[in-house]
């Protein structure tokens, strides 16, 4: 990319509930986390509908393990969605738009009166969605900032986006 690139949105609150399922599917601990509490809830049926599998005893354990799957589900699909909306509709900073300057030195973010400069070194992977992408960043702390596909003028400048990446080596998943 010779010159640099400029991209502006303003997010979306659903967007951020989103991200949030994006980096959770992602993310192996979560995954395997999943796996393990699915494989519970479904012994815990099955031992909750044919009593003569297991012994009496592991009734209320079986109980518990459903009520736990039911309360992570619970959470997942509704609770965090409804702090997000909660938390967009009072911070300001959410709602504000975003304007991201790309170059082959790095990647400027604008919100505000505020400025980051991030270093392409600093970018872990960016996960794809059907229409943002999640772009994973590491230095201090980490951070997550998104970039929808809409922001971009055209096919081409979104294919330099990605041509970028892939010359910086940073993986788009």
């Amino acid at each position: 990319m010779e010159n640099s690139m400029v991209v502006r949105f303003t997010p979306q609150k659903e967007q951020y509930v989103r991200a949030t399922r994006i980096l959770a599917r992602k993310s192996p601990g979560f995954m395997v986390l999943v796996a393990i509490l699915a494989l519970a809830v479904i012994a815990s049926a099955v031992i909750l509908i044919f009593p003569g599998i297991g012994q009496q005893s592991w009734n209320s354990v079986a109980l518990m393990v459903i009520l736990v799957g039911a309360f992570y589900l619970f959470y997942f699909t509704v609770l965090v969605p409804m702090q997000f909306s909660k938390n967009y509709q009072k911070n300001k900073y959410l709602q504000m738009e975003r304007e991201f300057i790309i170059s082959d030195e790095k990647m400027i973010m604008n919100v505000g009166d505020k400025s980051s400069d991030l270093q392409w070194e600093n970018f872990i992977k960016v996960l794809e969605d059907d229409d943002f992408y999640l772009l994973l960043y590491k230095a201090q702390e980490r951070f997550y900032p998104f970039i929808t596909k809409s922001a971009f003028e055209d096919q081409e400048s979104l294919d330099a986006f990605l041509s970028l990446l892939a010359e910086k080596s940073i993986p788009v998943k």
